[in-house]
């Protein structure tokens, strides 16, 4: 008799959980700034440091209270991605894309609002420090309110290097590092 209630709890605390996941995918809810986006490598890792011949991706989450299409919020969400030149995000800002192609458009994945390795911008890329803007609500302006620009707590912004483009201090610290080993006296030179 025992182990029958012990069955009937797991199958009620399985129930339990599935209606809960359910019910937080369909049902809007909680924070309305819970979206993120992010430059990447093509292959779902992070990357902020791009040669002028590579291609940006970007994946994130979108959030789905942000999205004004009918049933868009619950099972297919939508948004716009911006490649903007770096700056100070204050709110009422006109998003223009700068890659040439305008913005991409991007859906996330039915029950929630992730995207993945969204070709963003191809080579070649022009040098500079640039933001990625989530546009959630598709209106063409910066809402700090409903929109995301890359961060992450990383830079906040992606470099594209080339020429008259400044190293990231983390490069230039491995770069001397790596030259004080090359000149490190060895013990025979100290004697």
């Amino acid at each position: 008799m025992h182990i029958d209630h012990v069955r009937q709890g797991a199958s009620r605390a399985v129930f339990a959980t599935m209606f809960a996941v359910f019910v937080a995918i369909l049902v809007p809810g909680g924070s309305a700034k819970a979206a993120f986006v992010a430059a990447s490598d093509g292959f779902g890792g992070f990357k902020n440091v791009f040669e002028v011949t590579d291609t940006v991706f970007a994946f994130g989450d979108m959030n789905k209270i942000a999205d004004p299409g009918p049933f868009g919020t619950l099972l297919n969400p939508t948004a716009r991605v911006y490649v903007m030149t770096n700056q100070a995000w204050a709110g009422g800002e006109t998003l223009t894309d700068i890659t040439g192609d305008g913005f991409n458009n991007v859906s996330g994945l039915i029950g929630s609002g992730f995207f993945s390795d969204v070709s963003l911008w191809t080579a070649p890329l022009a040098p500079g420090l640039y933001d990625i803007i989530l546009d959630e609500n598709k209106n063409g302006r910066f809402d700090p309110i409903n929109d995301t620009v890359m961060d992450l707590g990383l830079s906040g912004e992606f470099l594209v290097g080339g020429a008259g483009v400044p190293l990231p201090p983390a490069i230039l610290f491995l770069a001397s590092g790596l030259l004080g080993l090359m000149f490190k006296p060895t013990r025979r030179q100290l004697q």
